[in-house]
């Protein structure tokens, strides 16, 4: 069982009565991603992301019921994204034969098909058929470890984007920009000057507001400056936060 909101932009919210929640996001061309959780909560506990305590990892049938619930919703699914609540490499193996049923019993292409994470695990990625996003945040250790606890070094995510040949698109470099956090002019030139292979895309977030944690008005500048050096490099806009559907807004339903 499930309760549903929709935002005045059109995304809907879906809290399953276990605690996790699903997001269908609806987009230009009658596109429409839909965005799972891969856990009840989260055992990462970032300080600026809304999301509650971890409670347990989600099974292979409950991660691909939030998909066929979804679609019962909006049949014309064209992207899956595992960005909700939870860290999917600490739950791989559901989340893995998850994609595989997606892919295999719902046609959708594995390059429709992109798990998010902070870089834990990185080795089980190695060759997968699916997209990889990875959370930065940061481009300096020190700072990224204060916004994400425990996380991997940046040099073994550099490194594995490099060595990353499943695909000829490349990994997606996720960067919230948080005001007075990661978004000053030094934290930009870090960011470029980083050896990030030639085929690397970068998605700029932007922030809702969480306490004291502010949103950027730096995007443009960001987007503009890392395509100068020849990047790939997008904005994903809020969607969804009158009703806590957007990036790093999923709590815990209530």
């Amino acid at each position: 069982m499930y309760t549903k909101k929709k935002s005045s932009d059109g995304t809907v919210r879906l809290d399953f009565d276990k605690g996790h929640s699903a997001v269908i996001i609806p987009s230009k061309n009658d596109k429409t991603t839909i965005c799972l959780s891969s856990q009840i909560g989260c055992p990462i506990q970032c300080e600026f992301c809304h999301t509650g305590k971890f409670i347990r990892n989600l099974t292979t049938e409950e991660i691909t019921e939030q998909f066929t619930t979804c679609k019962s919703i909006a049949a014309d699914i064209t992207s899956v994204v595992f960005m909700g609540m939870g860290e999917p490499m600490l739950n791989f193996d559901n989340v893995k034969e998850a994609i595989d049923r997606i892919h295999l019993e719902h046609k959708i292409s594995y390059k429709k098909i992109t798990l998010s994470t902070i870089g834990l695990n990185l080795d089980l990625l190695k060759d997968v058929p699916f997209r990889i996003a990875i959370s930065l945040h940061s481009p300096d250790d020190k700072a990224r470890q204060k916004l994400i606890p425990n996380t991997s070094k940046i040099s073994d995510i550099i490194a594995f984007t490099n060595n990353f040949k499943a695909q000829k698109e490349g990994i997606m470099i996720e960067y919230t920009l948080i005001k007075g956090i990661n978004d000053s002019d030094s934290d930009l030139n870090q960011l470029v000057s980083l050896p990030w292979p030639q085929n690397i895309n970068f998605n700029l977030i932007e922030f809702n507001d969480y306490k004291k944690f502010k949103k950027s008005n730096k995007l443009y500048r960001f987007k503009q400056n890392i395509r100068k050096k020849g990047f790939k490099c997008f904005i994903r806009e809020s969607r969804g936060s009158d009703i806590s559907a957007s990036c790093g807004m999923l709590d815990m339903p209530k």
